[in-house]
């Protein structure tokens, strides 16, 4: 019979395939990395987290940054997309969508604990903004911005390309007070400026 001793985590026989491997250590970076940012997660600690072996890590991921880009690029990672998905299925058109998706921010900021945009945070991390973890999180932050534009057009606006970079940029100034202040309001605050600009365009 196995010891557990207090404080440590078993390791799990990997007889679950690669596959699953892969996904335990993608659901540790989704744990570790928000909850302690990338910086001050390990290696070694995303190792317990996800209770695979050293040489199983590294044969799915080679570096730590392999990790980090894979993390962005995560179904769990892309935050928006379930804002999208939620604005979509509340809001008939897309002049309803626009501000249900600020409202529906508010909500994921304070069922996240205010922990924010996982995007701006690596952003802020990086050493080297052109490393392809660089890359993977401006490559989302540009889908996000590109929604928004598509949203204005549909919604009939004379220039999608200049009101949708408004609504990105206040949606990404009013998150990140949110997360300084822990309060929702300022993307609320959002929303309503959201809504003037769409009434003056």
């Amino acid at each position: 019979m196995a010891v557990r001793h207090a404080g440590v985590r078993p390791q799990e026989p990997e007889t679950s395939g690669p596959a699953q491997a892969r996904e335990r250590i993608l659901d540790a970076a989704s744990q570790l990395f928000t909850r302690q940012g990338i910086s001050r997660t390990g290696v070694d600690g995303l190792i317990a987290e996800a209770a695979v072996a050293k040489a199983t890590f590294y044969r799915h991921f080679p570096s730590k940054e392999d990790l980090v880009v894979a993390w962005l690029r995560d179904r769990r990672t892309r935050w928006f997309h379930r804002l999208r998905a939620l604005a979509e299925a509340q809001a008939a058109t897309p002049a309803e969508r626009i501000p249900r998706l600020f409202e529906a921010a508010a909500e994921w900021l304070e069922a996240g604990d205010f922990r924010g945009c996982p995007y701006l945070n690596t952003a802020v991390e990086l050493a080297d903004p052109d490393r392809p973890p660089g890359h993977a999180l401006r490559d989302y932050l540009a889908e996000i911005g590109a929604y928004l534009e598509e949203q204005v057009a549909l919604a009939g606006h004379p220039d999608p390309a200049r009101l949708g970079r408004q609504l990105h940029t206040l949606m990404a100034g009013a998150i990140s007070l949110g997360v300084a202040n822990r309060s929702s309001r300022y993307v609320l605050v959002a929303r309503d400026a959201a809504l003037e600009l769409l009434a003056a365009a």
